[in-house]
Parts: structure tokens; sequence; C-alpha cells
């Protein structure tokens, strides 16, 4: 029997960014506590601009994120 399941245009594990992303997503890319994250945007050592959304939801543009991953390895 074959399964009729899509298969998955891209299986690199260093997918494409684009958009929005939330904090949750930004902490399954980086091996880093929430704690930490919010020490770094506070002390500037992170360099993300938050976007509020709603009262609750605050979002990142995937864009800044993935510079500032990609600078992790340059520093």
């Amino acid at each position: 029997m074959t399964d009729n399941l899509p298969t998955p245009q891209n299986t690199n594990p260093q997918k494409e960014l684009s958009g929005l992303l939330r904090l949750k997503q930004i902490l399954e890319l980086i091996n880093i506590s929430r704690s930490t994250f919010y020490s770094g945007l506070a002390d500037g050592s992170i360099p993300l601009e938050p976007i509020r959304l709603t009262k609750r939801t605050t979002v990142y543009k995937a864009s800044q994120v993935r510079a500032w991953i990609d600078s992790l390895g340059n520093g």
C-alpha cells in the first residue's frame, strides 16, 4: 500500500524564515531559556524589536531573528 502523504518541499532543517515569529518559535530555533531571551532584550545583547499585536501577543520580524542568529556564528 502506498501512502498518499505529501512530501515536504524543503527538508533542510535551517528552513527559510519569513513573516512574524512568536517567542516559542524563536526558542525552538536557539537553545536559550525564556528568561535569558528577555534578559538579552533588556540589556541589548539580543537586538530584536518586539511588535505588540495585542496586550498579550508579541511577535518579532523573522528577518531580524535570522540576522541575529546568523550573527551568533560570526561573533
